[in-house]
């Protein structure tokens, strides 16, 4: 317990020489006494002055306190031992000793301590009186024992020798205790264990929850002086004392306490061993040592190690071993080692009094010498001083001198005379090593050189020396003539060698950078190097790096233009002159960017957008068959700046009213139906463009249509300002994903249900609704489309049945031309989300994700396709509408936004419509494929427009506007020369013109862009008659046509291959005349055979354009029919066909090309689609199928194969009966081309507004 020295020297004076301080003097109060501790301090506080009383009652509460807190020792002769509560009160004992043998035990119970702490504090201040303070401090003797008393515990268990307590008499006769009892902690304060009755006296057992009994009854005689053991458990299963600590009470047969005995644990700790490192251990070594300490004790154990060496301490430390713990205690650096035998002693200190432990053991340190540790060296190159780097060793740390030697295939090349205490360094050089392998070693030597400490050897290779080497040289871009300029140079050498690099500037002079380091930059000046033009001189500056041994690396080149650049501006005079700048100013144009950096640096550059044609796709506002002349308007914002266009609602009649010249940027201001401005940076390259398109309605609302490819509505446009092209949702060669080089439309994101490789589609009004009615197997053309608006309800009655559906997302009604003629009425309703129910209202179906178009039938929603006919009756929200209605079709869509798309063009501000940096692209270009026309920037050259540099038959300006390149032989253009029979009106012109165009788009379409007519002359009334390309005849009946045919009956035709035939030199005039395209101003279409009336086509009508269009595949790309077999009849004809021509049209048997119904088809013909075909001849017609295929068969290719054949190769052909071999040379010889081709749906490019016409 914790002790007061200080306090305990108090009370020894207080208490010292005072007789009433023994047991006799305890034993005259019965009912109750002082406490003995305090009663002299009492008794001197009645007489003290107040410094004394103050002091004594200070005295006093620390006595108390200590008491509360634990054992005291009082005198030699009184100790207070065993406090403890028992819950209510302190229990507490006084021992009296003589010698240190206890001859006396009082046992005393005090009910308030604390109010005696109470009654201190107000002594201090005089409020209470001495007769209540003594009345405080008075305890109440419990017990008296002369002799017996509990001197020793024995609680160890882990010995098997069981446990006891010690009882000793201390009387001077015989002590006879029987029926006592002996309690731990556990009973003695467990009101069970305890009999109830009065007096209460513990019970003969007391059991806890693992059997063991912790009341142990006895009897015993004690002699005086005698001491003897009571057992209290037998094992450690039975063991009750704790053995960490506890308290055990002598209870005598009364009950009363007769002695209290605590205890705590004590550690026993001993050094079980003692071991070391390195083992053994040299001269010099620092010794480490690790002592094994083992404590069986139950509590820790603390103490001093001291380590002995030879009985001389040299280190010793403060340890705790933990109890029942072994620890293995390290000591490190204990000693250096000497040599000799030595003796290491550990010993332990414990600090609880217990006895030291110690282990010892021998050692033998024998003497060390100095070795040779590690050696390295530099590189191993020929000529370069090797240095070996020797690291020695001495483990003693006292001086040595040494000698170190080189040796070299045996002879020493070097030697060094020193000495070495703990470890040091040496180098040892070969000067010039030569190439090859070499033995090398290297002794260590005592100081005379008579004893060798060490060696070490290897045999190495000393390699050639490696080259020195640049690698990197860095220039300005270009270098001004005459001025001083700047360049840096990397070296790099594999020894690390310093380099020379000598300069050589070819032509100009020479000069040495010395003494380089590798692997960094180094700079150097370049002189001022004269251009002995005025324009660009390359350069030749030669780099040769040197090593400081003389060897000598590869020799760097590098060229380096030298300007004549007055301004600096990045131009060098003679360019800017020849472009049309100003080689005196950097900023030509005076647009606040210099002329290097300017997009266009000789003009502040402007972007126009035109608006060549915009169409709804959908049906919005009074949509009218064929043309849909919505009233739209287009929003276009470019670098922040947005213009609202309002486009006119009459396009098609509008471009008719356009008779076009040759100059193609004034045909497009002229055909455009909207065009507007943008100023945009001359610094930036690219500008953004987008197009946002609405319907206009009467009230002012507008009506968001989709232009855009991909998701969303807005087209966006990236447009290059250097090279006069675009990308983003419109780009070059498009067609294969999209529809077309300057076309939008909303359609490319799917929504029209027409993809890019669906060659039997096309794109046009009402598309998406044609293709749901297609797939409800009802063809025909849609004529009209009316939306209802706000219907709640769709009923559909046959008399018998009756089906309704619930808030359609939309319900249309079409007029639809079916292909024999006939106008039908078909509802179309959007059943995406809506529920349809059945007589009975239950729900059938419903509709929550798109899906193909599906027929009302039997009740359900399903791809049965059955029509239904009968009354439909509409609700809306202005009440009930009947609708006439020949059949319902019923559709699921998501969206509904309207599509539509737009024609456009966008050019600069550029003179001849191509930008200024694309002409001088353009002419690199031109120079690479061997053309000898050039573009000149500076638009002094009239050509650069209308000019056909690459030869392939389409103006510049044009080829730049479709997309194509106007330096190489991307397409061929077509030239047609036309005489009319009559003579032309202003109004015959325009629909002349607008049916050519448009038979330019048609076979700009066909031919997946490869060719369109680029220009058209045009005579009337029969001027040129016998030159021209096309006749287009007034009447049926014209006597003679051709020397071969006599009567013509104004049927459309053409002569096979006439184009070239026509412009062969070899041809005579005669030859020349007899090869045209005949057409007639009005023609009888095809599709009349299978109508109950004639239609019939004439110029300026589409169908006119793509009956030229036709024509043009037999007159320029030597295709044949395809509505007829190889015998000339007609599929369709009932005649030559029977019944199987009914099939072959509406089965739409025959390939699915333009030379076999050009209104129907758009594309030519492709190897699967005659797979297709030839499959069903052989169906048909079985053993007879040569007889019935196609007259293009006779080549033996569809007509795809027979065009690339004929666009990528030359021909020469025989022409009967005059055996005139024509001619025809390669016009794209690398247009790509796969057997597995399917035609793209486009391209829609609107090629025919480029299109030159020439009155002649």
């Amino acid at each position: 317990m914790k002790r007061r020295a200080a306090l305990v020297l108090v009370v020894l004076i207080l208490l010292s020489g005072v007789p009433g301080t023994t047991l006799a003097g305890t034993q005259e109060e019965k009912a109750g006494t002082i406490n003995p501790l305090f009663k002299n301090p009492l008794k001197e506080l009645s007489t003290a002055e107040d410094g004394e009383r103050e002091a004594l009652i200070a005295l006093m509460e620390a006595l108390l306190n200590e008491t509360l807190n634990g054992d005291i020792i009082v005198s030699d002769t009184m100790r207070i031992r065993n406090i403890h509560w028992n819950g209510t009160s302190l229990i507490f004992q006084i021992w009296w000793y003589d010698n240190n043998q206890p001859i006396a035990m009082q046992t005393y119970k005090w009910e308030n301590p604390e109010r005696a702490l109470g009654a201190l504090r107000k002594a201090k201040t005089g409020e209470t009186t001495e007769e209540s303070l003594a009345k405080a401090f008075t305890v109440e003797p419990l017990s008296t024992s002369r002799g017996l008393q509990i001197i020793d515990v024995d609680y160890l268990t882990n010995d098997n020798n069981g446990e006891y307590v010690v009882l000793y008499n201390g009387g001077s006769s015989t002590f006879t205790a029987s029926g006592w009892y002996l309690m731990d902690s556990y009973a003695y304060n467990n009101e069970r264990c305890w009999v109830n009755e009065t007096p209460s006296i513990p019970k003969n057992h007391c059991y806890d929850s693992f059997g063991r009994d912790h009341v142990r009854k006895f009897s015993v005689s004690l002699g005086p002086g005698e001491v003897r053991r009571i057992l209290v458990a037998s094992s450690s299963s039975s063991a009750i004392l704790n053995n960490a600590g506890d308290t055990v009470y002598l209870i005598d047969n009364k009950g009363n306490l007769a002695d209290i005995y605590s205890y705590t644990g004590a550690p026993k700790v001993t050094v079980r061993r003692i071991s070391y490192s390195p083992s053994p251990p040299k001269e010099g070594d620092y010794l480490h040592v690790t002592i094994n300490l083992d404590n069986s004790g139950p509590v820790n154990g603390k103490g001093h190690i001291e380590l002995y060496l030879d009985g001389v301490l040299i280190k010793k430390s403060a340890v705790t071993v933990y109890a029942y713990h072994t620890w293995e205690y390290k000591m490190y650096n204990v000693w250096r080692a000497t040599p000799g035998s030595h003796v290491l002693t550990a010993r332990f200190v414990p600090d609880y009094g217990g006895s030291p432990s110690s282990s010892s053991t021998t050692l033998k340190v024998s003497e060390s010498r100095p070795y040779i540790s590690g050696v390295s060296h530099t590189m191993l190159v020929e000529k370069h001083p090797i240095r070996f780097h020797v690291n020695v060793v001495n483990p003693s740390g006292n001086r040595k001198d040494v000698i170190l030697k080189l040796f070299v295939d045996g002879v020493e090349i070097s030697r060094l005379n020193s000495y070495v205490y703990k470890r040091w360094s040496f180098d040892l050089w070969w000067k010039k090593p030569g190439r090859g392998f070499h033995d090398v070693e290297i002794k260590l030597y005592n100081a005379n050189g008579t004893v060798v400490y060490s060696t070490w050897a290897r045999n190495i290779y000393v390699r050639e020396n490696s080259p020195p080497e640049v690698v990197r040289v860095d220039l300005p871009p270009f270098l001004y003539s005459n001025e001083w300029s700047n360049g840096t140079i990397v070296v790099n050498d594999a020894e690390g060698d310093r380099v020379n690099v000598s300069v050589e500037v070819v032509g100009r002079f020479s000069f040495r950078r010395t003494g380089l380091y590798p692997g960094y930059p180094h700079r150097f000046p370049l002189a001022p190097i004269y251009n002995h033009t005025n324009c660009r001189e390359n350069v030749t500056i030669r780099f040769t790096p040197v090593d400081e041994y003389g060897k000598v690396g590869e020799t760097v080149t590098k060229v380096v233009p030298v300007l004549t650049d007055s301004d600096k501006d990045g131009w060098c005079n003679a360019l800017e002159w020849e472009y049309g700048m100003n080689p005196y100013s950097n900023d030509t144009d005076g647009d606040g960017v210099i002329d290097s950096k300017d997009v266009d640096p000789l003009r502040d550059v402007k972007v126009t957008v035109y608006i060549l044609r915009a169409k709804a796709l959908d049906d919005v506002d009074s949509s009218i068959a064929g043309h849909n002349p919505a009233d739209m308007s287009l929003e276009l914002t470019v670098n922040g700046q947005t213009k609202t266009l309002f486009l006119t609602d009459n396009q098609d009649d509008y471009e008719k009213k356009i008779i076009p010249i040759t100059n193609p940027l004034v045909n497009v201001q002229s055909y455009a139906i909207a065009l507007t401005t943008f100023d945009v940076p001359d610094d930036k390259e690219v500008a953004i463009i987008r197009f946002h398109l609405y319907d206009r309605d009467d009230n002012g609302k507008r009506t968001e249509m989709d232009v855009s490819p991909s998701k969303g509505t807005v087209a966006v446009i990236h447009y290059n300002l250097k090279t006069g092209t675009w990308s983003g949702d419109d780009y070059q060669g498009d067609e294969e994903k999209y529809f077309g080089y300057g076309h939008l439309s909303g359609c490319g994101d799917g929504s029209c249900n027409v993809g890019p490789k669906e060659p039997d589609k096309d794109l046009k009004v009402y598309v998406k609704y044609e293709s749901i009615l297609e797939k409800a197997k009802i063809n025909g053309e849609i004529i009209d489309i009316k939306t209802i608006e706000g219907v709640n309800d769709v009923t559909v009655k046959d008399g018998t049945t009756a089906f309704s559906i619930v808030k359609p997302k939309n319900l249309k009604v079409a007029r639809v031309r079916l292909e024999n003629g006939t106008v039908i009425n078909v509802t179309l309703v959007n059943t995406y989300g809506t529920d349809v129910t059945s007589p009975g209202n239950e729900v059938v179906a419903t509709t929550s994700s798109s899906s193909p178009a599906e027929i009302l039938s039997n009740g359900s929603m399903s791809n049965d396709v059955k029509t239904l006919k009968g009354d439909v009756k509409v609700v809306t929200s202005s009440g009930e509408m009947p609708l006439k209605s020949d059949l319902v079709v019923s559709y699921s869509s998501a969206d509904d936004t309207p599509d539509g798309e737009i024609w456009f063009v966008i050019t600069t501000n550029d003179a001849d419509g191509i930008p200024f940096y694309r002409e001088i692209e353009l002419n690199k270009e031109l120079e690479a494929n061997g053309f000898t026309e050039r573009f000149d920037p500076s638009d002094r050259k009239a050509d650069d427009m209308n000019g056909d540099y690459d030869g392939d038959g389409v103006p510049n300006s044009v080829e730049l506007f479709i997309g194509k390149d106007p330096a190489k032989r991307d397409i061929l253009g077509i030239s047609l020369t036309v005489s009319t029979e009559w003579a032309l009106s202003e109004e015959d012109k325009r629909n002349l013109v607008y049916s050519i165009r448009k038979a330019s788009d048609f076979v700009y379409d066909y031919t997946d862009g490869y060719a369109m007519i680029t220009s058209v002359q045009i005579w009337d009334d029969k001027r040129q008659w016998d030159d021209a390309d096309v006749r287009v005849h007034k009447t049926k009946w014209v006597i003679p046509q051709t020397r071969t045919e006599l009567l013509y009956k104004g049927w459309p035709k053409a002569s096979i291959g006439g184009y070239w035939i026509k412009r062969f030199s070899n041809a005579t005039e005669s030859q020349k005349h007899e090869f045209h395209i005949m057409m007639s101003k009005k023609i009888i279409s095809a599709a009349s055979a299978f109508s109950d009336q004639n239609i019939v086509i004439s110029i300026g009508d589409v169908d006119w354009g793509k009956t030229l269009g036709h024509e043009l595949g037999h007159y320029v790309f030597w295709l044949y029919d395809e509505y007829l077999d190889v015998k000339g009849r007609n599929y369709y004809s009932i005649k030559d066909y029977k019944m199987n021509a009914l099939k072959m049209w509406f089965g739409e048997v025959p390939p699915h090309s333009v030379m076999n119904v050009q209104f129907r088809y758009s594309e030519l013909s492709w190897p699967q689609d005659y797979a297709r075909f030839n499959s069903t001849l052989t169906e048909m017609f079985k053993n007879s199928v040569e007889e019935h295929v196609t007259e293009q068969w006779k080549v033996s290719r569809s007509c795809w194969e027979a065009f690339a054949k004929f666009i990528r190769e030359e021909w020469y052909i025989t022409i009967q009966p005059d055996n005139l071999l024509v001619h025809k040379p390669s016009i794209i010889p690398d247009m790509p081309f796969s057997s597995m081709y399917v035609p793209v749906t486009g391209p829609y490019t609107g090629v025919g507004y480029f299109m030159e016409v020439t009155w002649k």
